[in-house]
């Protein structure tokens, strides 16, 4: 089938600034077999109502349940062969869904493909969250095999769903590589197209910065231990609570410096240096969430698949 249909689903909380642009994304994809289910996961705001402008399936969830709820609802409400799925602050770019399923018709060993996901605002901010973390999406634009990616702008084989199930719902954060790298050690590629591009906004406060940078310490330290010996950096990580609090220092110097680095391969200085002071502040935070995902490891992942 060179024309396979794609349900889009689009997990939304108080996404009441950005889900109008994120379903017009989507509705203007040169890709034209799609369905577009939205999931308003317990929105306090008009998210709601502003969905309803749109001719969409729309989930209304009366209390916020996370996002792995959300998406596990909007797939359990889909048929398409393959699952796009889009963050509400998110717009996905013209060609992102055509881009995708042409990959997947090439092997069928691709479970799983990610795009990138830029910042498209000149805020400040903006530009020290693609310089703390987009390095890894723009830094060669080049195809490759990851060992799990990001779930902001993915397309998931169904088959895939179907063999290793959704995702963990004990997960609230990074629940995207646990859920990816499942699929991995289930004998599915992972692959990163950087073509498939889309535009995330909301990255453009300190505030935002900072419990972003601070989730991805505990979330990501419980998914590197749960698969310590597995994943990339993992066997840096120990268990060792008393450990992890000394080594905070020499996690904190490494991951500022391997930053610098990879910038510095394709971006002015000027831009590093303007964001230096916000990158110290944000990897002090990841590091403080590194010693708070040590301490709730042992009791997480018992619960995370």
């Amino acid at each position: 089938m060179k024309n396979p249909k794609v349900s889009v689903i689009i997990p939304a909380y108080n996404s009441e600034d950005t889900i109008e642009k994120c379903i017009k994304s989507v509705q203007s994809q040169s890709y034209n077999n799609y369905e577009i289910i939205v999931v308003n996961d317990g929105s306090e705001d008009k998210t709601l109502q502003k969905i309803k402008k749109f001719n969409c399936k729309v989930i209304n969830l009366k209390k916020n349940k996370g996002l792995s709820n959300a998406k596990n609802m909007g797939i359990k409400a889909s048929n398409g062969k393959y699952i796009y799925i889009l963050d509400s602050d998110c717009e996905t770019g013209k060609d992102c869904i055509k881009i995708m399923i042409k990959e997947f018709l090439k092997s069928k060993n691709v479970g799983i493909i990610g795009g990138t996901c830029l910042s498209p605002s000149k805020n400040i901010m903006a530009l020290v969250y693609d310089v703390a973390e987009r390095y890894k999406d723009i830094s060669t634009f080049e195809k490759k095999e990851l060992h799990y990616i990001s779930g902001s702008n993915m397309c998931i084989k169904r088959g895939v769903i179907e063999k290793i199930g959704g995702f963990n719902k004990n997960q609230p954060m990074h629940e995207d590589f646990n859920f990816t790298f499942r699929a991995r050690l289930n004998g599915y590629k992972i692959m990163f197209q950087p073509k498939a591009k889309s535009f995330h906004h909301n990255r453009n406060t300190l505030k935002k910065y900072l419990n972003h940078a601070f989730n991805a310490g505990v979330y990501g330290t419980i998914f590197r231990l749960k698969y310590k010996k597995l994943v990339p950096y993992g066997r840096f990580y120990t268990r060792n609570r008393l450990m992890s609090i000394l080594l905070s220092p020499l996690f904190y110097i490494f991951s500022l410096l391997r930053i610098i680095k990879k910038n510095l391969g394709f971006r002015p200085i000027k831009e590093i240096i303007i964001v230096l002071p916000f990158l110290c502040i944000g990897q002090a935070a990841w590091t403080t969430g590194c010693i708070k995902g040590t301490f709730l490891s042992i009791k997480l992942n018992k619960e995370i698949n």
